[in-house]
């Protein structure tokens, strides 16, 4: 049977072939590690994986972006916005791990363009046995962001103090907030 791509629901065309989608990147990586039989090994090396770091969720910068569009407190200010707090890989790693029912191995480098250039194939494999949608391989995942995230061995950090001093104090936990797009993606059958 041949599957056709058909246009996917609003919410997810905002997260599929978006080069800076860190959430793809780690769902993807994992699904594919996991039926590889690998280890979820965390791509960088053992420097990345100590440093600290901080992500943004796409609804909190929706809603600080609105607060910066409409509060007379943020007028011609710039501001950070993350979720707020600060990560190690290492320390975060076994929760994704556990989400995908993985065992992990320590930090390795990986050149993830290399290493996923010919899994096309078996992601199709894995569309099939789990009736995900049938996005082509080529457009699920910006890998070269996955390098740029997992190369750097220093902290990665931004401060959001000054959002803060203005106005917008709200928060997401980033462990919880990996776990819930996990949850999201699997909903909206794109892994299993």
């Amino acid at each position: 049977m041949d599957m056709v791509w058909r246009t996917p629901p609003r919410h997810l065309r905002l997260c599929i072939g978006t080069p800076m989608n860190l959430v793809m990147v780690l769902a993807v990586y994992a699904t594919l590690s996991k039926a590889l039989g690998l280890p979820l090994r965390h791509p960088g090396s053992e420097g990345n994986a100590r440093a600290l770091y901080n992500v943004t969720d796409s609804g909190l910068l929706a809603r600080a972006c609105l607060w910066m569009a409409t509060d007379p407190a943020a007028a011609n200010e710039p501001f950070n916005v993350t979720n707020g707090d600060i990560f190690r890989w290492h320390d975060l790693w076994p929760a994704i791990a556990r989400y995908f029912d993985m065992e992990t191995a320590p930090a390795q480098e990986i050149d993830l363009v290399q290493m996923m250039a010919d899994k096309g194939p078996l992601w199709e494999q894995l569309v099939r046995e789990h009736n995900l949608r049938p996005i082509p391989y080529e457009q699920l995942v910006g890998w070269k962001y996955g390098n740029f995230v997992f190369t750097p061995e220093f902290d990665v950090i931004s401060s959001t103090t000054k959002a803060r001093q203005h106005g917008f104090s709200e928060v997401v936990d980033s462990e919880g907030m990996f776990l819930r797009q996990f949850d999201e993606l699997r909903a909206n059958r794109i892994i299993p």
